[in-house]
């Protein structure tokens, strides 16, 4: 027969081909098909497996994000913290109830405390410890906060 230049081979052609010629070499060939036809079919399957498990964990961490969601917002107060000139009154309201809301501990930053503040954590569960964190703190601070320490449950000042 005719001898064709072929740059590009089909692997159906190829395929069939070896699959009917019915020498040595086609044997070789067909255990060798066979054995790379196995390979890439095994490769594809662990590929396919590793991909689910992927999809999977991005499924899971997605529903963990959608709960972490979920219980920041019915958690949290209604109000969201942002008040003008003259709302005195819902500031300190807002910052009461999350004084009394507070399960483990609180944290203020405050270079400016005063006995208001001291009352405020009267408010508060009386496990929940509190740290406050100031620049300077005063004679009558430090008087406030020993005797507010000796009534109420202790609160350390850095």
């Amino acid at each position: 027969g005719k001898v064709y230049q072929v740059e590009y081979h089909n692997l159906d052609m190829i395929i069939s081909i070896g699959y009917r010629v019915k020498s040595q070499r086609g044997i070789q060939f067909r255990i060798w098909a066979n054995k790379v036809l196995k390979e890439y079919l095994l490769k594809g399957y662990a590929a396919n497996q590793r991909f689910e498990k992927i999809e999977m964990d991005v499924q899971q961490l997605k529903r963990k994000v959608d709960e972490f969601d979920f219980q920041l917002k019915t958690n949290l107060p209604l109000n969201e913290g942002i008040f003008f000139d003259g709302q005195i009154f819902d500031a300190h309201h807002f910052v009461s109830s999350i004084i009394k809301n507070a399960k483990h501990s609180i944290v203020l930053i405050d270079n400016y405390i005063d006995e208001s503040v001291l009352i405020l954590f009267t408010k508060r569960n009386p496990k929940v410890e509190v740290t406050i964190y100031t620049a300077t703190i005063s004679a009558q601070i430090t008087l406030d906060i020993k005797r507010y320490n000796a009534q109420y449950q202790k609160i350390e000042v850095k």
